[in-house]
Protein backbone atom coordinates (compact mmCIF):
# COMPACT_ATOMS: atom_id res chain seq x y z
CA UNK A 1 0.00 0.00 0.00
CA UNK A 2 0.75 3.57 -0.58
CA UNK A 3 1.71 6.13 2.01
CA UNK A 4 1.68 3.37 4.76
CA UNK A 5 1.93 5.98 7.84
CA UNK A 6 0.21 9.16 7.96
CA UNK A 7 1.32 10.62 11.15
CA UNK A 8 4.22 10.00 13.60
CA UNK A 9 3.56 6.65 16.18
CA UNK A 10 2.36 9.26 19.09
CA UNK A 11 0.85 11.18 17.07
CA UNK A 12 -1.64 8.79 15.29
CA UNK A 13 -5.09 11.00 16.05
CA UNK A 14 -7.03 12.98 13.79
CA UNK A 15 -8.58 16.49 14.22
CA UNK A 16 -12.14 16.77 11.88
CA UNK A 17 -12.96 20.38 11.05
CA UNK A 18 -16.94 19.82 10.84
CA UNK A 19 -19.38 17.64 13.11
CA UNK A 20 -21.87 17.24 9.86
CA UNK A 21 -23.05 13.58 9.05
CA UNK A 22 -20.45 12.98 6.91
CA UNK A 23 -17.40 14.34 9.84
CA UNK A 24 -19.45 12.15 11.96
CA UNK A 25 -19.50 9.57 10.16
CA UNK A 26 -15.65 9.23 8.86
CA UNK A 27 -15.08 10.14 13.11
CA UNK A 28 -16.98 7.24 13.64
CA UNK A 29 -15.20 4.86 11.87
CA UNK A 30 -11.84 6.08 12.80
CA UNK A 31 -12.90 5.48 16.47
CA UNK A 32 -14.49 2.12 15.95
CA UNK A 33 -11.03 1.41 15.38
CA UNK A 34 -9.63 2.46 18.32
CA UNK A 35 -7.94 5.87 16.68
CA UNK A 36 -8.09 8.96 18.54
CA UNK A 37 -10.32 11.40 16.86
CA UNK A 38 -11.81 14.93 17.73
CA UNK A 39 -14.61 16.46 16.25
CA UNK A 40 -14.94 20.55 15.93
CA UNK A 41 -17.71 22.85 14.53
CA UNK A 42 -19.47 26.03 15.26
CA UNK A 43 -23.13 24.55 14.84
CA UNK A 44 -24.09 23.34 18.17
CA UNK A 45 -26.79 20.70 17.56
CA UNK A 46 -23.97 19.26 15.37
CA UNK A 47 -21.83 19.04 18.42
CA UNK A 48 -24.61 17.58 20.37
CA UNK A 49 -25.33 14.58 18.04
CA UNK A 50 -21.76 13.94 17.98
CA UNK A 51 -21.54 14.15 21.66
CA UNK A 52 -24.65 11.48 22.13
CA UNK A 53 -22.51 9.31 19.53
CA UNK A 54 -19.74 9.21 21.69
CA UNK A 55 -17.63 10.91 19.63
CA UNK A 56 -15.09 13.83 21.42
CA UNK A 57 -15.79 17.63 20.45
CA UNK A 58 -14.83 20.84 19.99
CA UNK A 59 -17.65 23.16 20.03
CA UNK A 60 -16.42 26.43 18.11
CA UNK A 61 -14.16 27.53 15.43
CA UNK A 62 -11.19 25.15 15.18
CA UNK A 63 -9.12 28.18 13.54
CA UNK A 64 -10.00 31.08 16.49
CA UNK A 65 -7.68 31.94 19.17
CA UNK A 66 -9.76 30.44 21.64
CA UNK A 67 -9.15 26.70 19.71
CA UNK A 68 -5.42 27.52 19.64
CA UNK A 69 -5.75 28.25 23.59
CA UNK A 70 -8.08 25.54 24.60
CA UNK A 71 -8.31 22.84 21.44
CA UNK A 72 -6.34 19.61 23.12
CA UNK A 73 -3.97 18.56 20.16
CA UNK A 74 -1.57 16.37 22.27
CA UNK A 75 -2.07 12.84 20.23
CA UNK A 76 -3.78 14.27 17.05
CA UNK A 77 -1.11 14.62 14.11
CA UNK A 78 -3.74 14.57 10.95
CA UNK A 79 -6.73 17.25 9.78
CA UNK A 80 -9.22 15.85 7.99
CA UNK A 81 -11.36 18.88 6.63
CA UNK A 82 -14.54 17.87 6.10
CA UNK A 83 -16.85 20.96 6.48
CA UNK A 84 -19.58 21.23 3.24
CA UNK A 85 -17.87 24.68 2.78
CA UNK A 86 -15.18 24.24 0.47
CA UNK A 87 -13.33 27.61 0.93
CA UNK A 88 -13.45 26.91 4.82
CA UNK A 89 -12.13 23.37 4.18
CA UNK A 90 -9.01 25.15 2.15
CA UNK A 91 -8.36 27.62 5.47
CA UNK A 92 -8.31 24.72 7.76
CA UNK A 93 -5.88 22.97 5.74
CA UNK A 94 -3.74 26.21 5.51
CA UNK A 95 -3.98 26.95 9.03
CA UNK A 96 -2.89 23.67 10.75
CA UNK A 97 -0.40 22.92 8.25
CA UNK A 98 1.75 25.05 10.38
CA UNK A 99 1.04 22.06 13.46
CA UNK A 100 1.28 18.97 11.47
CA UNK A 101 2.84 19.78 7.91
CA UNK A 102 1.03 19.69 4.22
CA UNK A 103 1.37 16.10 4.16
CA UNK A 104 -0.70 15.45 7.07
CA UNK A 105 -3.79 17.99 5.75
CA UNK A 106 -6.85 16.22 4.20
CA UNK A 107 -9.01 18.07 2.24
CA UNK A 108 -13.05 16.72 1.52
CA UNK A 109 -14.12 18.73 -1.94
CA UNK A 110 -17.69 20.10 -2.02
CA UNK A 111 -19.82 20.70 -5.10
CA UNK A 112 -19.31 24.38 -4.80
CA UNK A 113 -15.81 24.24 -4.90
CA UNK A 114 -14.39 26.41 -7.79
CA UNK A 115 -11.74 25.11 -10.25
CA UNK A 116 -9.25 27.33 -8.44
CA UNK A 117 -9.97 25.94 -4.76
CA UNK A 118 -9.68 22.38 -6.79
CA UNK A 119 -6.24 23.34 -7.80
CA UNK A 120 -5.02 25.10 -4.59
CA UNK A 121 -6.32 21.61 -2.68
CA UNK A 122 -4.76 19.58 -5.18
CA UNK A 123 -1.29 21.65 -4.63
CA UNK A 124 -0.69 21.94 -1.30
CA UNK A 125 -2.78 19.24 0.42
CA UNK A 126 -4.07 15.49 0.07
CA UNK A 127 -7.92 15.23 -1.32
CA UNK A 128 -9.56 12.99 0.11
CA UNK A 129 -11.23 10.00 -1.55
CA UNK A 130 -11.60 9.63 -5.10
CA UNK A 131 -12.10 11.86 -7.61
CA UNK A 132 -15.47 12.26 -8.32
CA UNK A 133 -16.45 12.43 -4.00
CA UNK A 134 -17.55 15.33 -2.66
CA UNK A 135 -19.23 16.09 0.37
CA UNK A 136 -22.49 16.70 -1.02
CA UNK A 137 -22.04 12.41 -2.55
CA UNK A 138 -21.27 11.37 0.83
CA UNK A 139 -24.48 13.29 2.61
CA UNK A 140 -26.54 12.11 0.04
CA UNK A 141 -25.69 8.79 0.31
CA UNK A 142 -25.34 8.38 3.96
CA UNK A 143 -28.91 10.50 4.19
CA UNK A 144 -30.40 7.39 1.74
CA UNK A 145 -28.77 4.70 4.15
CA UNK A 146 -25.54 3.79 3.29
CA UNK A 147 -23.12 2.85 6.17
CA UNK A 148 -19.63 2.53 7.07
CA UNK A 149 -18.23 -1.82 7.06
CA UNK A 150 -14.74 -2.73 8.21
CA UNK A 151 -13.48 -5.72 5.65
CA UNK A 152 -10.05 -7.34 6.38
CA UNK A 153 -8.00 -8.54 3.40
CA UNK A 154 -6.92 -12.60 3.53
CA UNK A 155 -5.10 -14.76 1.54
CA UNK A 156 -8.40 -16.55 0.31
CA UNK A 157 -10.40 -12.54 -0.15
CA UNK A 158 -7.60 -9.99 -1.78
CA UNK A 159 -8.23 -6.90 -2.71
CA UNK A 160 -9.28 -7.60 -6.46
CA UNK A 161 -11.96 -9.90 -4.69
CA UNK A 162 -13.34 -7.11 -2.77
CA UNK A 163 -13.73 -4.99 -5.49
CA UNK A 164 -15.45 -7.86 -7.61
CA UNK A 165 -17.92 -8.24 -4.54
CA UNK A 166 -18.66 -4.88 -3.90
CA UNK A 167 -17.61 -2.51 -6.96
CA UNK A 168 -19.24 0.80 -7.03
CA UNK A 169 -21.07 -0.07 -4.10
CA UNK A 170 -18.24 0.39 -2.14
CA UNK A 171 -16.58 4.09 -1.19
CA UNK A 172 -13.40 3.36 0.57
CA UNK A 173 -12.46 5.78 3.38
CA UNK A 174 -9.05 3.97 4.47
CA UNK A 175 -7.04 1.15 5.38
CA UNK A 176 -4.75 -0.21 8.02
CA UNK A 177 -3.00 -2.81 9.57
CA UNK A 178 -2.13 -4.74 12.35
CA UNK A 179 0.95 -2.51 13.08
CA UNK A 180 -1.64 0.38 12.82
CA UNK A 181 -0.21 1.91 10.16
CA UNK A 182 -2.83 3.26 7.91
CA UNK A 183 -3.62 5.26 4.83
CA UNK A 184 -6.49 7.32 3.03
CA UNK A 185 -8.18 6.55 -0.06
CA UNK A 186 -7.03 9.68 -2.10
CA UNK A 187 -7.32 11.38 -5.65
CA UNK A 188 -3.72 11.46 -6.22
CA UNK A 189 -2.32 8.60 -4.27
CA UNK A 190 -4.43 4.99 -4.57
CA UNK A 191 -3.55 2.48 -2.01
CA UNK A 192 -3.50 -1.19 -2.47
CA UNK A 193 -4.26 -2.81 0.47
CA UNK A 194 -2.82 -6.16 1.37
CA UNK A 195 -3.21 -9.51 2.80
CA UNK A 196 -4.00 -8.35 6.47
CA UNK A 197 -5.55 -4.76 5.69
CA UNK A 198 -8.80 -3.69 6.81
CA UNK A 199 -10.59 -1.49 4.61
CA UNK A 200 -12.87 1.07 6.10
CA UNK A 201 -15.39 1.83 3.50
CA UNK A 202 -19.03 3.69 2.78
CA UNK A 203 -21.36 0.65 1.62
CA UNK A 204 -24.23 1.69 -0.70
CA UNK A 205 -27.41 -0.85 -0.66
Amino acid sequence: AQRLEVALPNNTGFLIIGANIVARTIAKALQDNDFKTIITGSNWENIKIARMEGLNSYYGNAMSLHADRNLDLIGIGTLLACSPQGDYNILAGKHYSAEFGDNQVYTLLTDITDNSSRSSVQHDHHQLFNQDITFSKLASLISQGATVKHTTLSESFNYTDYQNQYGKRAIPLFAFNEKRQLAFFTRSDPVIPETGWTISALITT
